[in-house]
């Protein structure tokens, strides 16, 4: 809130420059006329971080009333139109972000090591890329049926436990798994607390 109302105190200074901006498309009644004023890293509030900032200040007037937002990047050198073209992406990215979420279950990813869950993040999104690339390439980029659709369910271990021990992995019954505990209880007994605690992050527990 503060950066906020720096921007709107430096709109008011004599040499501001306001560049005339797209009105908003969403909107009832009379379009307002937009403008938008950009600003580069100036002193006050904008001194306590450490990565560098851009503002942009967007003034919307209406017949009866003017209303104000900010935006702030940490892009070190960019103008307040290409701010506000970025922030209008967002609209694509949450059409992106539902399918993968709804149909892809992107956000409902089984427990995994974090190598794992990564591969299966890359995958989905690649593999949802491609067949975006594919839709446009068929002009056939509205047929949303095939985005929704996702992939076939992956395949996991059923009666068989995934054991791993860094980059390698094996499929184990439960019976195997347990031999190998009882033929080797002593090294188990002295890694007790930290396989304890494994265990307890794999359950999310940690």
């Amino acid at each position: 809130m503060l950066v906020m109302e720096e921007m709107k105190n430096l709109s008011r200074l004599p040499d501001a420059e306001w560049t005339p901006a797209e009105p908003p498309k969403i909107h009832e009644g009379q379009v307002p006329e937009r403008a938008t004023l950009g600003f580069g890293h100036p002193e006050g509030e904008w001194k306590n971080f450490d990565a560098p900032l851009s503002g942009c200040l967007i003034r919307d007037v209406d017949p009866d009333r003017m209303s104000h937002q900010g935006l702030v990047t940490t892009a070190a050198t960019t103008s307040a139109t290409e701010i506000l073209k970025d922030n209008g992406r967002r609209w694509a990215l949450e059409e992106v972000y539902m399918p993968l979420t709804r149909y892809w279950d992107f956000g409902d990813l089984p427990p995994a090591r974090l190598g794992v869950v990564l591969a299966m993040v890359h995958f989905v999104l690649l593999a949802f890329t491609l067949l975006g690339f594919h839709l446009q390439e068929m002009e056939a980029a509205d047929a949303l049926e095939s985005l929704n659709m996702g992939p076939p369910p992956l395949p996991l271990p059923e009666q068989e436990l995934a054991v791993y021990a860094g980059t390698h992995f094996a499929l184990l019954l439960a019976s195997e798994s347990m031999e190998i505990v009882l033929f080797n209880v002593d090294a188990w007994q002295d890694h007790r607390e930290q396989l304890l605690m494994a265990l307890r992050h794999c359950e999310g527990n940690v």
